[in-house]
């Protein structure tokens, strides 16, 4: 009798367990992933091999969730295209996800966005040409004639996307555009522009022709990985890379990555 017993109270918690244990669908083999067509170095870019760009894409997001979704038994496939058509096409569920995102209020509906996996410092450029005018806020900066990358997120600085002029398609052009006169100041992130070194040879934050400030009491900006609300499988995904980052973070596995790819490695 009390071996009955204890046979149906085994298939009550079995079923139970059962129940509410949630059900995931099956990852696939090979995850799509795109990001910025424009190269963000050294990030996601194509890599150089005695200065010929290759079809190759690398970078320290790049290897970082190679890491992550390596770890479980699955590859990842970047594509780099222009960055308004990878952010359509993550919502849409074409692709997986994207890998070097910040937040916008109007991005959650949109996307599952994962831990911060790194920061980086928003800074303004000015061109060394002509005269600089004294910034301190965002107020000074709406002043100013303010550039951008087209796609990037500038809420950070305390301006509106919309007062920025973001007509460039990359960075080295829009601080063509600052050197041309065309803008006051650029809007940037520091680390970005000092690794350009990766693909052009040139500093944007030790350049003669160029200067950069920060305003005062800025945070860091966030990086995130944003995944698409639109697939069978969104919910594990995002679960494998939030874990993931945190592993990665406890390792050393995102020192050595900081090492082989970013200029400033703090």
């Amino acid at each position: 009798m009390i071996k009955k017993l204890i046979h149906l109270l085994i298939l009550y918690l079995l079923t139970v367990l059962f129940i509410t244990t949630p059900a995931f669908a099956k990852l696939p083999k090979v995850i799509p992933i795109c990001d910025i067509g424009a190269e963000l170095p050294a990030y996601a870019y194509f890599r150089r091999v005695n200065g010929k760009i290759t079809t190759e894409v690398t970078g320290f997001s790049v290897r970082y969730i190679e890491q992550i979704l390596g770890a479980k038994g699955i590859e990842s496939k970047v594509d780099l295209i222009p960055w308004k058509r990878c952010q359509a096409m993550v919502t849409k569920g074409d692709y997986a996800m994207l890998l070097n995102g910040s937040i916008k209020p109007e991005l959650e509906k949109n996307y599952f966005i994962s831990k911060t996996y790194y920061k980086v410092k928003d800074v303004y450029f000015y061109s060394k040409l002509k005269p600089t005018a004294k910034i301190k806020s965002a107020n000074d900066l709406r002043k100013l004639n303010m550039c951008g990358q087209a796609g990037f997120n500038y809420v950070n600085f305390g301006v509106r996307n919309e007062e920025v002029d973001t007509g460039a398609k990359s960075f080295p052009q829009v601080m063509d555009k600052l050197k041309a006169g065309h803008c006051d100041v650029v809007l940037g992130r520091l680390e970005y522009a000092a690794d350009y070194l990766f693909t052009s040879g040139v500093d944007y934050t030790d350049d003669k022709n160029f200067g950069w400030g920060e305003l005062k009491g800025m945070a860091p900006l966030e990086i995130h990985i944003m995944v698409s609300r639109e697939l069978s499988y969104s919910k594990e995904l995002i679960e494998i890379i939030n874990r993931g980052i945190d592993n990665m973070n406890q390792s050393k596995n995102v020192n050595k990555l900081k090492q082989e790819f970013l200029k400033n490695k703090n």
